[in-house]
Order: structure tokens, then sequence, then C-alpha cells
């Protein structure tokens, strides 16, 4: 069972030259590369598990809709409370 405070690693894709497209980092390690603080990384995902270049600009003037970007992780529960009842 994994621990509640292990971080999250998220996935990258982008062209930025100092992160590999397709390679998962946790915030921090992101934040760190790019210069950025691990706290405005973790607001700009807000819950994704897909990182962008978007995220990633210095400065952010707006939001964008992430929601396609979210992979959804079914799970059994998850799965039986989306059904119908009758």
């Amino acid at each position: 069972m994994p621990n509640k405070y292990d971080p999250k690693k998220v996935l990258y894709e982008g062209d930025n030259p100092k992160l590999v497209n397709g390679r998962y980092y946790m915030v921090k390690e992101i934040a760190d590369l790019v210069g950025l603080t691990a706290a405005v990384v973790h607001y700009r995902l807000k819950g994704s598990s897909i990182c962008t270049d978007d995220e990633l600009v210095t400065c952010h003037l707006g939001r964008t809709v992430r929601e396609h970007k979210i992979k959804v992780l079914l799970t059994t529960s998850q799965k039986w409370l989306t059904r119908k009842l009758v």
C-alpha cells in the first residue's frame, strides 16, 4: 500500500530543453529545473498528471483549461458508482 506522503510523479510533455519529453518528474524536480517554486507548479497543475510547457511559463497570465490532460484512473469503486441503480 502506497504511503499517502509519497511524492506524486507527473508526466512531462513538451519541448523544454531542461526536461525530457515523456519522462516522469516530481513537482519539486520540475520546479527546480525550470526556476519556479514547487507551490506555483503544484497550483498550475491542479491535479493533472501531465505537465506541459503551458504550466511552466515564468509569467503566467490567465488560466487555461486542463481537463483534457487529466488521466482518469478508473478504479473498481468508480466503475460501479457511475452505473445506474435500476
